[in-house]
């Protein structure tokens, strides 16, 4: 295990104090929040453990969301804590992302009939296009080569998004790294009888806070299809803008590239 120095805990004033590195972790060893610690190490690839300084182990990378550390840990401000930290599989991160009324979660195989319906919406059909998914076993591919696939790649990637109340899965939002695009993009798409509720809006501001906060990205983008004027409504009320149209490798015609900066 690898000491990483020892962080003293601050209230946090929604700003981005540094850069969510190991490099910049350790620049600022003795200032950082934990909360700002923690992400930094799970981005890397960490396992990490937090201990009082003399004192036997608090918590480590079991705890599911960094938001909790310092109810976990039981911190104030002014405590200070030693961070050690060993490589691990980024597989092991498991954070959930969730606002007033929705959970944003990782897609599993157990998620192939909610996936085997949303893909063969006509409105994901004409808009995003046919995945030629067609039975569970092809949805479970569908999950596994492509979510599963780029959480272990990136530590991000589309999740299911799920009604708080009822656990009721309404569409799926998340960040994607395209190896046709330059920039880090966003997806989302929701079921009809869910539209207008305001959900995926919702959605997709947590992702883009997640995108700042654990990843450190200063730039998002997003594609739509000029015909998916309620994507594009969304996309702008939220601080996208326009840039360009471009065409996709393998598509048959344009779509409209939006911007965001963090």
């Amino acid at each position: 295990m690898e000491v990483l120095g020892r962080f003293q805990c601050q209230p946090l004033d929604g700003r981005d104090p540094v850069r969510r590195d190991l490099r910049m972790a350790r620049a600022r060893a003795g200032s950082l929040p934990v909360p700002v610690v923690v992400p930094a190490l799970r981005r890397v690839g960490l396992s990490w453990r937090l201990r009082r300084p003399g004192q036997a182990l608090l918590v480590q990378h079991s705890v599911p969301r960094h938001r909790r550390v310092h109810r976990a840990l039981r911190l104030r401000i002014g405590d200070r804590v030693d961070v050690t930290a060993s490589q691990v599989d980024r597989q092991d991160d498991t954070d959930v992302l969730e606002t007033p009324r929705l959970t944003l979660r990782r897609l599993t195989a157990e998620d192939a009939a909610f996936i085997l319906a949303l893909v063969n919406e006509p409105s994901w059909l004409l808009h995003i296009g046919d995945k030629h998914v067609r039975t569970l076993d092809d949805a479970r591919r569908y999950i596994a080569d492509g979510p599963m696939a780029m959480y272990a790649r990136h530590g991000f990637g589309l999740c299911l998004v799920e009604r708080r109340e009822d656990a009721a899965p309404l569409g799926i939002c998340g960040l994607l790294k395209r190896d046709t695009l330059e920039d880090v993009d966003i997806g989302f798409a929701f079921f009809p009888a869910h539209w207008g509720r305001g959900y995926a809006r919702e959605a997709v501001v947590a992702t883009l806070a997640q995108a700042r906060e654990a990843f450190g990205l200063a730039r998002v983008v997003a594609i739509a299809s000029p015909a998916n004027t309620s994507s594009t409504r969304l996309l702008e009320s939220v601080g996208f803008v326009f840039e360009r149209a471009l065409r996709m490798p393998g598509e048959d015609h344009d779509v409209r590239l939006f911007g965001y900066s963090t």
